[in-house]
């Protein structure tokens, strides 16, 4: 987004990932601002000091945009993955971030800046409510493709959350197949049903598919048929018109969409920019 940003507010943007610490400067209620984006290696099963070098070297690189562009820093916004206290912006994940399990961003921070905090999938939804009018009305649903299996809906504009600020449905652990529905759909869902024994990972069975390798197409497809058949129920349950698909793997649609077929019987779409439309929730937050 071009913005003129000399004498405004300025909203530091946090994308919290697996990996990388992803951050931008924002206008609220606009987006992010052009020139701005910044990432910064931070894998999630770092040490306590990686980890919070990270979001201080960020806070850093930001608060310099800021003051290159003459802007006042008024507030931040962050989305980040459950488990979450989004109430006060405490790190309550066992599995990822375990080395500050309990911080806060205030207390790594140390000082008194307004936050607010969102999880990252809807605030994924967020970004594509604002950027498209159109999925205001409704129900529209979204399902992040990765390493895991997430999902968000909303009702006529509003993001469906509950209490702690996680949504309020689920699909990576509905029940499917003996196991749950992620271990069918996700990284290794579709790297255990192409079989291989040799060290491989879903961007290359995407590319031998794409070379008309037939168990590297039929491991995307049935990633496709065990989406539908395991989604489906609840997605009839919430009356889902409209599904977004983003992440990693949703770069591989095409692949996947043939399984699906017409079986969940609403429109479909691809996140045509995930980075920029999670920066674009944030500022709406």
């Amino acid at each position: 987004m071009n913005i003129h940003t000399a004498m405004l507010e300025a909203r530091i943007l946090l994308d919290v990932g697996g990996t990388f610490l992803k951050s931008s400067l924002g206008i609220r209620g606009a987006g992010p601002v052009e020139g701005t984006f910044a990432s910064v290696p931070m894998p999630s099963d770092g040490s306590a000091a990686d980890i919070i070098g990270a979001i201080k070297e960020t806070m850093r690189i930001q608060l310099g945009n800021a003051s290159e562009r003459g802007m006042h820093v008024a507030d931040l916004a962050a989305d980040v993955p459950g488990p979450f206290d989004y109430s006060s912006g405490r790190f309550l994940m066992k599995h990822k971030f375990a080395a500050v399990y309990g911080m806060s961003f205030s207390d790594i921070l140390g000082n008194d800046i307004p936050m607010t905090f969102m999880h990252d999938v809807n605030c994924a939804l967020l970004g594509h409510i604002v950027s498209d009018p159109a999925l205001r009305e409704g129900n529209v649903g979204l399902v992040t493709l990765g390493t895991g299996l997430g999902f968000s809906y909303a009702s006529g504009g509003k993001i469906s959350k509950d209490q702690a600020g996680e949504p309020t449905e689920s699909l990576w652990d509905m029940p499917y197949r003996g196991g749950i529905l992620e271990d069918f759909v996700s990284r290794r869902g579709i790297i255990a049903a192409y079989g291989s024994d040799e060290e491989i990972d879903v961007k290359d069975i995407a590319e031998r598919a794409r070379e008309g390798d037939q168990a590297a197409l039929a491991a995307f497809e049935a990633a496709g048929r065990c989406f539908a058949e395991g989604a489906a129920p609840l997605l009839r349950r919430l009356s889902i018109g409209h599904l977004v698909f983003a992440g990693q793997i949703s770069r591989s649609f095409d692949l996947i969409r043939p399984g699906i077929g017409d079986s969940l019987q609403c429109a479909m779409e691809v996140s045509p920019d995930l980075q920029g439309t999670v920066f674009k929730g944030l500022a709406f937050i």
